[in-house]
């Protein structure tokens, strides 16, 4: 997954000692969007939905909204919270699915 954006600019700030990393909202649908195929960026909502019932995704109980609010660097922002585990553990999962994909292919 993509960590940086174009112009190297983080696509997300870690909190609470590096336990939550938190995207602000387009950054986060840039890099899923990103790690998808062409074909599949039309269901970006449907993986948010399915990552916040996994409990991946630290949001509020509004149904609707995925993203929530933190105090970052002195500064209230609403931004999409996972925890840094699972992050780690889906980027090493399509890491090792690509890897894979190379070799058979």
């Amino acid at each position: 997954m993509v960590e940086t954006t174009l112009t190297g600019v983080p696509l997300f700030i870690e909190t609470d000692n590096g336990r939550y990393i938190n995207f602000k909202p387009n950054s986060f649908r840039l890099a899923l969007g990103q790690a998808m195929k062409e074909g599949h960026k039309r269901y970006i909502d449907e993986y948010l939905r399915t990552y916040k019932k996994l409990g991946l995704i630290v949001a509020g109980n509004d149904r609707g909204r995925f993203s929530n609010t933190q105090r970052i660097k002195n500064r209230t922002m609403r931004v999409i919270t996972v925890r840094k585990d699972a992050y780690e553990c889906v980027k090493e999962l399509l890491t090792n699915l690509e890897k894979r994909r190379a070799t058979q292919g």
